[in-house]
């Protein structure tokens, strides 16, 4: 973390990390949070998007959504299959296969 001569905090990576861990083990809300911390909550939610996006399962942001799910096959496979993905904002991506 750094002080501009604007006597603007600028923090890297490694201190944005640092405070959504600390952020998540205090249990309060993001708001209450920055409030407490002295963080602009737009700057917050700002990083907390960016690493988001950038991090997997590895400890980061996303540790608490599992990675892969298991999938077995519901019926035989000569009756072919559907797999639909819900991609959000009415739009549903499906794929068919038809029995054999």
């Amino acid at each position: 973390m750094s002080v501009t001569g604007k006597g603007r905090i600028r923090r890297s990576v490694t201190d944005w990390r640092g405070i959504f861990a600390r952020q998540r083990a205090s249990g309060l809300s993001q708001a209450v949070f920055c409030a407490r911390e002295g963080i602009a909550p737009s700057s917050f939610a700002l990083w907390k998007k960016r690493l988001g996006a950038a991090q997997g399962a590895d400890g980061g942001l996303m540790a608490a959504v599992a990675p892969w799910i298991e999938l077995a096959p519901a019926r035989r496979p000569d009756q072919g299959w559907t797999i639909e993905l819900d991609l959000g904002d009415g739009v549903c991506l499906r794929l068919r296969r038809g029995g054999g």
